[in-house]
């Protein structure tokens, strides 16, 4: 997580960019995460069984997290899922992970504050997993942070958002100091 290093090593960053970034604080979490689309994940993602219905799941994975209402690219979802289930099947406690990372870092938010590095934090305005004002919530907490809302994002990053992204942080990343 790029927040923590800033925090436990900064003398190794330059700049911060978060994407769909928020507060870990146990509050924070039940404020600003959508808890439906867990179970809505939970009922619609189809058991695995071969190889092709593990790239049927991830590809609903993907749909259910993209922007409702903005294209979807199912063939490009489906290429991305095979090259992925070919280099590693989905393991179903990657969610569990990811969120005991953030738990784990939950004793860091206190000192959230110390980041002195350019830190742009972005969200999706149509995030289904992350409510879009948890990025302005956490950026309040880290001096001189900003956060930018992202029209038609959801949590995964559709394809016509990369042009826009790219620039956002290209230019951010730019801003920061060279380390010595």
């Amino acid at each position: 997580m790029a927040l923590s290093t800033a925090v436990l090593h900064p003398q190794r960053v330059r700049t911060v960019t978060g994407l769909t970034t928020m507060p870990w604080r146990k509050i924070d979490v039940a404020r600003y995460v959508r808890f439906g689309m867990f179970a809505k994940m939970a009922s619609n993602v189809r058991s695995v069984g071969t190889d092709e219905q593990a790239v049927d799941t991830l590809v609903e994975i993907v749909r259910m997290l993209s922007a409702p209402g903005q294209p979807f690219d199912e063939e490009w979802a489906r290429q991305v899922a095979r090259i992925s289930h070919a280099r590693s099947p989905r393991d179903v406690g990657t969610t569990q992970r990811h969120f005991a990372a953030g738990r784990a870092s939950e004793e860091l938010t206190g000192r959230i504050g110390e980041i002195r590095v350019p830190t742009l934090l972005i969200n999706g305005a149509d995030d289904p997993v992350v409510r879009p004002k948890a990025a302005a919530a956490l950026a309040a907490r880290i001096p001189g942070a900003r956060a930018e809302i992202h029209p038609q994002m959801g949590h995964a990053v559709q394809e016509h958002l990369w042009p826009r992204l790219v620039e956002a942080v290209a230019t951010h990343a730019g801003s920061g100091t060279p380390v010595r």
